[in-house]
């Protein structure tokens, strides 16, 4: 069985997976198979940086182009095995990759997951840290976050979005003390849908407060109270959203679809402890993410890889009235299973995709999240004749 670096980053060449892959490669004595995925959307792809940094520590790489007719034909095969809503066509693209990889011979691949979750590195991590340094000014902050979000078009729509003023938002702070970039971000992803619930939705149903509710399941006052902030939110995170989320769905549900074993070296527990006693400014230094391993995989990493931000794992929105994945939500929300599932209006939700192609081209993938959490409802509702 040949020894593979599964890179989960679609579009993006990751310093996770590069770490990954650049570290093993020096442990081997033959080339590494590097893996990742391409696009046609040349904001959203990096094949070139894929392919110089196999080239640097001396992997052969393979592409593997996906297209968004793939994505829309394996849509509901992807729900199949998911069993959860999709806010993104990320999940898809996992669902190919691996089978993609299967058919390369590969059945058991390395992934980089888990580093962003021990040493901060998505955007609203970075934000958390950010705002609760105290060496920074208020000027500082601002132009450091302002830098930020310019360093990351494809997703800050998604992943940072403006402050959420909302209910669950208030029992959040109330809980906290403070409000998180972190779940403001699902928060925001909340109330992107809530405008196409059915007027019928039952009060039960419409004002539960998933966040305040899985707060309420923690042991704040143990595990929370007192540290950092950017450390209460990788708590948090380490306890809902990898887990249920990264690890569940995300991984091991898109690999086992075509029988992949799919390894996370960062999060053996002796690298997990190493993590956790790390300081904060050397995990998040400035807005830089990932510090410290930027520095321990240093020799391994092209320029591009070393300097660069994280641009978060998505696949690119719509972009064109023949996109595919158009054609593929027309037919979707025209379905007898969307006439039929209990949660959504699909009038509201048919003028919201007729209103997608408008949004500028920095929001359309926020919107485009919420149409595609719809369309896994009305999947799910057919595939497994919900009631």
């Amino acid at each position: 069985m040949a020894l593979s670096v599964l890179v989960i980053r679609t579009s993006n060449c990751g310093i996770d997976s590069c770490a990954v892959l650049g570290l093993a490669q020096q442990q081997m004595d033959r080339p590494i198979r590097a893996f990742t995925l391409t696009f046609d959307n040349p904001l959203y792809d990096e094949a070139r940086i894929a392919e110089a940094q196999a080239r640097h520590v001396g992997a052969t790489y393979h592409p593997i182009p996906i297209t968004g007719r793939q994505i829309a034909e394996s849509f509901a095969d992807a729900i199949w095995h998911a069993e959860t809503q999709m806010f993104n066509g990320h999940g898809v693209a996992k669902y190919l990759f691996s089978r993609a990889v299967r058919a390369a011979g590969i059945k058991v691949v390395f992934t980089g997951e888990g580093a962003d979750e021990m040493l901060g590195g998505y955007p609203y991590f970075r934000v958390d840290a950010l705002n609760d340094d105290p060496a920074l000014t208020a000027d500082e902050k601002s132009a450091l976050l302002t830098e930020m979000l310019g360093a990351n078009p494809a997703t800050r729509a998604l992943l940072m979005p403006d402050q959420v003023s909302s209910p669950e938002m208030q029992a959040v702070q109330r809980r906290l003390g403070w409000l998180p970039a972190t779940l403001n971000m699902a928060a925001a992803q909340t109330n992107c849908v809530a405008p196409m619930f059915r007027d019928d939705l039952p009060a039960s149903v419409r004002e539960f407060q998933p966040l305040a509710s899985a707060l309420d399941r923690l042991p704040l006052a143990q595990r929370v109270a007192g540290r950092d902030r950017l450390n209460q939110m990788l708590y948090v995170n380490a306890k809902t959203i990898l887990p249920n989320f990264i690890l569940n769905y995300l991984a091991d549900r898109m690999e086992m679809a075509h029988s992949i074993e799919g390894r996370v070296p960062f999060l053996d527990h002796r690298v997990a402890e190493v993590a956790a006693r790390v300081p904060v400014n050397m995990k998040v230094k400035g807005i830089r993410e990932k510090h410290v391993l930027r520095e321990a995989a240093k020799d391994v990493l092209i320029p591009q890889v070393y300097d660069r931000q994280k641009h978060p794992f998505t696949t690119p929105p719509t972009r064109t009235t023949n996109d595919p994945m158009l054609a593929f939500y027309r037919d979707t929300f025209a379905s007898q299973a969307a006439k039929d599932q209990p949660i959504y209006d699909i009038k509201k939700v048919s003028t919201t995709l007729d209103q997608l192609l408008e949004c500028p081209d920095d929001q359309r993938i926020a919107v485009e999240g919420g149409l595609q959490r719809v369309a896994s409802v009305v999947v799910m509702h057919e595939l497994f004749s919900m009631t």
